[in-house]
């Protein structure tokens, strides 16, 4: 017959063995969630990219909007700080 702390500590065991599965299960979700995220990321980068350019004519100020991706990307309207124009 098992003793008080052998028992004990085959239960402490038995916790943690399963506490760390837990968490190395943990782990491998997030970085399955975490690479999806970052290759959708990586697709984004290469299609759609815009820069916008500040600039002032006649004390109007304006801006310019570029595109700057691979791919044809069309603003129909845009606000900047309450500006707005179609």
């Amino acid at each position: 017959m098992a003793t008080t702390s052998e028992l004990l500590a085959k239960t402490w065991q038995i916790v943690f063995g399963f506490s760390t599965l837990l968490v190395g299960l943990a782990t491998a979700v997030f970085a399955y969630f975490q690479y999806r995220i970052n290759s959708r990321l990586r697709d984004l980068k290469d299609y759609v990219a815009i820069s916008i350019i500040p600039f002032v004519v006649n004390n109007n100020p304006k801006i310019q909007i570029k595109n700057s991706g691979t791919l044809n990307f069309y603003v129909h309207r845009y606000e900047v700080d309450g500006h707005n124009e179609s």
